[in-house]
């Protein structure tokens, strides 16, 4: 794993960071692998206030719940949870809708919220 400051300045200087519900996935091949996943922006805290509404593409880090735990700093997320409905908070980089995850901050959410679920100060 990286050092946290790593991450957290990933997120202070991403161009966006908002929620966002899942729309399709295309899951890698083999896993670990790349995710590929295309949502309709919600609320977004950091940003382009326009983007709400739109799509965002982008590829996560995935691997299956029954999978070793690689080691390094990627921060994974579990494929079983990336299906259509469900909702993602992340920081990106790019021009919509094409994006990158900022050194992989993402994560699953319950649900959109007022208020972001990932600090800019805290990991």
């Amino acid at each position: 794993m990286m050092h946290p400051n790593a991450y957290l300045e990933a997120r202070r200087s991403a161009q966006h960071h908002l929620q966002a519900q899942i729309e399709a996935v295309q899951l890698p091949p083999v896993f670990p692998g790349e995710a590929t996943i295309e949502a309709r922006v919600g609320p977004v805290f950091t940003g382009d206030k326009s983007l709400t509404g739109s799509t965002v593409k982008f590829d996560i880090s995935t691997l299956l719940q029954s999978d070793s735990m690689p080691t390094g700093g990627v921060n994974w997320v579990f494929a079983e949870g990336l299906v259509q409905g469900a909702w993602l908070e992340v920081f990106l980089n790019g021009d919509p809708p094409h994006c990158s995850v900022a050194l992989w901050q993402s994560r699953p959410i319950a649900g959109p919220s007022e208020t972001p679920t990932m600090s800019l100060s805290k990991f």
